[in-house]
């Protein structure tokens, strides 16, 4: 989740450490796009959004979107396909289409078919395979999930043991879901008046580490042989803002709201304080010349919030995405030392080992 990304202090955007954010346009009523993108990608069609009537397909190529009413959805396809030119892609959108109607749409090879209120998406004349992935759509994690997790990062990696006004302010979020999910972290914490400390550190690393579910949300990938610095061009000319990295006191994006997107790299690249040579272990630095630009709508905004370094993931997440990017022996061996430099971590956070007999 790390990477090189732009600075557009000046309008010009350039290739420069750190994360910034993109802002998309904001659609709002019956027309929102955003649970339609989420399903689209979710059966391996990744679409993003330029208007509320268009859509740009995996190669930038522009898809034309129709919303279709349940009583003119004949007159509304087929005038559709009669303007659109020869190669247009259109994605239409009904909410609980019938046979007829999935068979008229998707019997021509330059249309797509979504439905929300189904959970189905159609191309070129049969249902896409979605993977089992409707119930990641309809049961991401809670908010208090993911904030159970980001506690558990910040105690593993904080020098003092935080109080729960200190979660609450860095969190944003009510003292009631703090309580939540420190109730979640039972196990593993002690929680005081004053502090919050770590009562079983192996356990609450296991927590963070092995349970993590993901960030959740839907990653869409720019594939484009220019340069970084070329695709922030072309993401500016679709309507979209380079903003600054947010400071640590800065809300995260409302709950279940894809209005932010972080931008970063492929291959990953990873920050590390612990002198341990990763490029060595097989991960390529990202430079502006050899990745495609990804785009990601998390679902769990506390990810900018726990790193002790603004734009990039902390140490646990960083483990995190090594141990399940691995492929080779000197890449699961960097997964280890990751998890053991964590596990040995000095932290006044930690109380387990000060405890008398």
């Amino acid at each position: 989740m790390n990477g090189p990304a732009f600075d557009a202090s000046d309008g010009e955007p350039r290739l420069e450490e750190g994360a910034w954010f993109l802002a998309p346009p904001r659609f709002g009523g019956a027309r929102d796009l955003t649970p339609v993108i989420a399903l689209l990608a979710s059966a391996g069609i990744p679409v993003f959004a330029v208007s509320s009537t268009e859509v740009l397909g995996p190669d930038l190529l522009p898809i034309l979107v129709r919303w279709l009413d349940h009583e003119t959805w004949r007159n509304s396809v087929e005038e559709t396909m009669k303007s659109a030119g020869p190669s247009t892609v259109v994605l239409f959108i009904a909410d609980d289409p019938s046979g007829e109607t999935i068979r008229a749409v998707t019997g021509n090879t330059r249309t797509l078919l979504a439905s929300v209120a189904l959970g189905r998406v159609w191309a070129h004349g049969s249902e896409v395979p979605r993977f089992g992935r409707r119930r990641q759509i309809t049961e991401t994690p809670r908010r208090e999930t993911f904030i159970a997790f980001a506690i558990a990062r910040t105690l593993l990696l904080s020098a003092e043991a935080p109080t729960k006004d200190d979660l609450h302010h860095r969190f944003h979020v009510p003292h009631s879901t703090i309580s939540v999910a420190l109730q979640v972290l039972r196990e593993y914490v002690d929680v005081t008046r004053e502090h919050v400390r770590i009562r079983n550190r192996r356990g609450l690393l296991h927590y963070a580490l092995d349970t993590y579910p993901g960030a959740h949300g839907m990653t869409t990938r720019w594939i484009h042989p220019a340069p970084l610095d070329e695709q922030a061009h072309l993401i500016r000319r679709t309507g979209f803002s380079l903003l600054s990295t947010p400071r640590a006191s800065t809300p995260p994006a409302r709950e279940g709201a894809f209005d932010r997107v972080i931008a970063y790299c492929y291959p990953m690249r990873h920050v590390h304080e612990d002198n341990l040579n990763l490029w060595e272990a097989g991960f390529t630095p990202a430079t502006a010349d050899d990745c495609t630009l990804e785009l990601t709508f998390p679902q769990d905004k506390t990810l900018p919030l726990t790193s002790p370094r603004p734009g990039w993931t902390d140490e646990v997440i960083t483990a995190f995405d090594i141990e399940r990017t691995a492929t080779t022996t000197q890449q699961f061996q960097a997964a280890t030392a990751f998890r053991n430099n964590i596990l040995e971590r000095p932290s006044t956070a930690r109380d387990d080992e000060r405890r008398g007999p």
